[in-house]
This record gives structure tokens, sequence and C-alpha cells, in this order.
């Protein structure tokens, strides 16, 4: 049964910051991943989760927290 079965590691990957060069979102921020290193968790068994940068040390912490791994 599933509830039996060992959960799969969540592993953080940073996101960096990318700005759009061009079209109607021009100049506005995204966070973004190369999709290479999620599907590089995902072949591994992990549960991959996107974290932003963040300034504040608290939520840093709290991002921290939530996951086994980090790349």
């Amino acid at each position: 049964s599933m509830s039996s079965q060992k959960k799969s590691p969540i592993i953080g990957i940073s996101a960096n910051l990318l700005t759009i060069e061009n079209g109607p979102f021009q100049g506005r921020e995204r966070a973004v991943v190369g999709y290479d290193y999620v599907q590089a968790v995902k072949l591994a068994r992990g549960v991959p989760i996107l974290l932003p940068i963040m300034e504040e040390e608290q939520a840093i912490q709290q991002q921290i927290d939530l996951i086994d791994g980090l790349l």
C-alpha cells in the first residue's frame, strides 16, 4: 500500500532570476530553473521543489526546513 512505502525525498532546486528581454512581458522578472535539474531529480526518484531567491533569513530557513536536499 502507499502508506507503507517510503516517501520520496523532497529536493529543492534554487531558481535563478531571469528578466524577459522582449515581447509583451518585456522587463518582467521570472524565477526559473534548468529543466534538466527537474528531470534529474525525478530520475533519482526525488520530488523536485523550485525555490525562488529569498533575502529574509527566516524565509530561507523555512525553505530549508521543507526539503530533504538542495541542488
